[in-house]
């Protein structure tokens, strides 16, 4: 159901040549699988203070191998914006899930390693989800209403915002709700992969729009094809092409996107552009304050929706 990580747009350029796996590879080489006795300390935190009302489903995900924490040398350095990753068991041929104790700040004294327990549960439940994402695959709870319209919400407003930075849409309403609706198209049928009827992808995507024209909106999104959400790029590609945009967004190209992207929300945001895993590990983030990604600009976004998408991913989808 949802788009796979093989599909990103970001995921090709970062894993070019195999570069980003062979990382993998490397850690699962040459670094040591971590289990909770072996950090009694965060573990305590983890239990007593923070409480994750999955955490005693992650605790058997842990034992029973499908979730499994990994700590890496510090020459191995694992990149930001991948804090977790699942791959296929070669015996079982069922997903596991890896996470990387070197992005949750882990430190090892003696015997004893310890994490940010915050980036650390953020972490473990967002690979758990990641699991449950796989396992239910065209299951319709993994685009209910309660998860389709805070998520589109979130994720339209986080990229709008990183558009006028530099495009200054929001001075126009007009274009700023024609944006805001092109990128909730794109993250309901291509990130989340959901297929709605025409008027019911409409309805979710007018909820982000302020006093939206429908007509005005048409005019523009009837001049897309599916081809044009293949991906963040081909979506971006178009909309600076529409003579109703020009004037906005004549000058917007991928690559200047990107870098403001990054600029603003930081590396641990690359994935989260068109990968659902990745937008909800981002988001619990900004919720646990954990400031991996730019917290101060994201929770601004994120808000209530973040934790009403939270509860309906925990309710819904987790069994919590």
């Amino acid at each position: 159901m949802y788009s796979p990580l093989s599909n990103s747009y970001e995921w090709q350029i970062l894993n070019k040549n195999g570069q980003a796996i062979d990382k993998v590879a490397e850690a699962l080489k040459t670094g040591t699988a971590v289990s909770f006795e072996m950090m009694p300390n965060t573990f305590s935190r983890l239990r007593n203070r923070l409480k994750s009302p999955i955490m005693g489903k992650i605790i058997d995900a842990v034992k029973d191998g499908s979730i499994q924490m990994v700590y890496t040398p510090q020459e191995l350095r694992i990149p930001l914006y991948l804090p977790f990753i699942l791959i296929n068991n070669q015996n079982t041929k069922l997903p596991v899930g890896l996470v990387f104790l070197s992005n949750c700040g882990c430190t090892l004294d003696g015997d004893e390693y310890s994490c940010d327990e915050y980036k650390l549960k953020t972490s473990l439940e967002s690979c758990f989800m990641a699991l449950k994402f796989v396992e239910l695959n065209k299951s319709p709870k993994l685009t209910a209403v309660n998860i389709v319209r805070p998520a589109a919400k979130i994720y339209a407003f986080m990229v709008a915002e990183c558009i006028n930075r530099k495009h200054s849409i929001k001075l126009d309403p007009e274009t700023f709700n024609q944006v805001l609706f092109i990128l909730s198209r794109f993250f309901i049928k291509t990130v989340m992969g959901a297929q709605f009827g025409d008027d019911q992808l409409d309805t979710y995507c007018l909820y982000n729009c302020t006093n939206p024209n429908l007509i005005s909106i048409r005019r523009v999104t009837d001049q897309f094809t599916d081809a044009d959400y293949a991906n963040i790029a081909t979506v971006l590609t178009k909309m600076a092409s529409i003579p109703q945009l020009k004037n906005r967004l004549g000058k917007l190209t991928v690559s200047n996107f990107l870098e403001s992207y990054i600029n603003i929300y930081d590396a641990a945001m690359l994935l989260a552009l068109e990968n659902f895993s990745y937008f909800v590990y981002n988001v619990i983030s900004v919720l646990n304050s954990t400031y991996v990604n730019n917290y101060h600009v994201l929770k601004q976004i994120v808000g209530k929706d973040g934790v009403t998408l939270y509860s309906a991913l925990i309710t819904g989808i987790c069994g919590a």
